[in-house]
């Protein structure tokens, strides 16, 4: 009389043909997830360039400085100066992206989630685990803008000076001229050639995120296009400040 069903032997195979699947299958499933997240990362930031230039054609052709240090006070605290949140670029582009709730020199109650500031790879990034303050991680959620940009990329060290000026549209060269990125910092912002040289790309708080989608990162032109550059290239170009300016 004969048996139906498996023997030992062939279960065991089958479960070894099963596992193989699964190993071959689930990379290639995050893999598409993550081609998906970084196509929506470009396409956001391709809005956050369309807000720049609606904003700069009410204001005399500038673009938003990084971080107005003293055009906004907080409301909670009175305070007035360097990173105030109330003053940093998504705050003044908020109204052209559909966000009223985003206003300048005011500070959200509760602070939002998954905006258009958010980059959908941001909370896997190690960046997000650094800043652990909710404005820090939501509005500012992986994006960060380039301050280096005419009239103010030949001021050297001076933060002030660049946190305060406003950017011109017009430059020389806009197809290579970087204005927002996948950012790691807590400020929006993107860093410089002295922040690359003098602390690296391990730990600073301003810089480009260059690994956050699969090694390698989103940066949108001046001119307005995006591109994918991979981790060796952002920082090759940091460290010469071509990143920035050039």
């Amino acid at each position: 009389m004969k048996r139906s069903g498996f023997t030992l032997i062939e279960m065991l195979v089958v479960i070894a043909i099963l596992a193989l699947l699964v190993s071959i299958t689930v990379p290639a499933v995050g893999r598409t997830i993550e081609r998906a997240q970084t196509t929506k990362c470009a396409a956001q930031l391709r809005q956050f360039h369309q807000a720049a230039m609606m904003y700069a054609t009410t204001n005399r052709n500038r673009l938003p400085a990084v971080c107005d240090e003293q055009g906004f006070v907080d409301p909670a605290t009175g305070n007035r100066g360097r990173f105030n949140w109330p003053g940093t670029w998504p705050f003044v582009l908020a109204e052209y992206l559909g966000l009223p709730d985003i206003q300048p020199g005011q500070r959200l109650d509760t602070p939002l989630t998954h905006t258009i500031f958010t980059c959908p790879s941001y909370r896997k990034s190690p960046a997000y685990e650094v800043w652990n303050n909710p404005y820090d991680r939501n509005l500012l959620g992986g994006y960060g803008m380039n301050r280096r940009l005419p009239p103010n990329e030949d001021l050297g060290n001076n933060w002030v000076g660049e946190y305060l000026a406003q950017n011109f549209i017009q430059s020389e060269n806009p197809s290579a001229r970087l204005l927002f990125a996948d950012g790691s910092g807590r400020n929006g912002d993107l860093g410089t050639r002295f922040d690359f040289n003098s602390f690296g790309q391990a730990n600073f708080q301003y810089r480009v995120d260059p690994v956050r989608h699969l090694g390698g990162a989103n940066l949108c032109y001046l001119d307005g296009h995006v591109s994918f550059l991979r981790e060796a290239v952002i920082v090759a170009r940091g460290v010469t400040g071509a990143l920035f300016y050039d």
